[in-house]
């Protein structure tokens, strides 16, 4: 989804003021960029939410209450190694390139959800009825930021959206380490 910095963002994106802020000026930001047209190659790079290693098991630290809320979500995880391989991806290609201005989402796309990582990694806080719970709490979810916005449009609660770095991969990048791996080996 694209913003527009000049409506009203209450009405294009269901966040708390300083989220909706911070998306605000991150979109004026590229706009200026786009206006400006630099002659030389820029990428615009959003990376999702980056993690070490260690940090893909904050979920032994969630009460159990949390775990359940949050299994059926994405964890939007890029691992640092794989943000790192990116953006000197990027880099070498842009070196190569003519003046063009691209964005790129840096995301580990493979759809780890959190359930996914309470079971790879055997943490006891996984009960065994979480999959009968993902549509009640979908369903929270998006009653929860109905009430809290007074809109009662769909809304997409961030984390059962589905951040794609297709457009990354279509430039021959592959993530060298990935979520899911990292997972396997610790």
């Amino acid at each position: 989804t694209t913003l527009d910095p000049t409506q009203p963002l209450e009405a294009q994106y269901c966040n708390r003021p300083y989220v909706r802020e911070y998306a605000r000026t991150k979109i004026l930001a590229e706009q200026m960029i786009w206006q400006a047209a630099p002659p030389m190659s820029v990428d615009i790079i959003r990376p999702s939410v980056v993690r070490d290693r260690e940090e893909l098991f904050e979920v032994r630290t969630m009460s159990t209450a949390a775990c359940i809320f949050m299994a059926p979500r994405h964890s939007q995880y890029v691992l640092t190694e794989d943000l790192a391989a990116a953006v000197h991806h990027l880099m070498m290609r842009g070196l190569e390139a003519a003046p063009r201005i691209d964005v790129y989402n840096i995301a580990d796309d493979t759809n780890t959800k959190y359930l996914e990582i309470l079971r790879i990694k055997k943490i006891k806080k996984s009960p065994p009825l979480f999959s009968v719970l993902f549509a009640l709490l979908k369903m929270a979810d998006m009653w929860k930021y109905r009430l809290t916005y007074r809109r009662f449009d769909v809304g997409t609660p961030l984390g059962y959206m589905h951040i794609s770095a297709r457009k990354l991969r279509q430039t021959g990048f592959s993530f060298p380490v990935s979520v899911r791996r990292a997972l396997m080996e610790s």
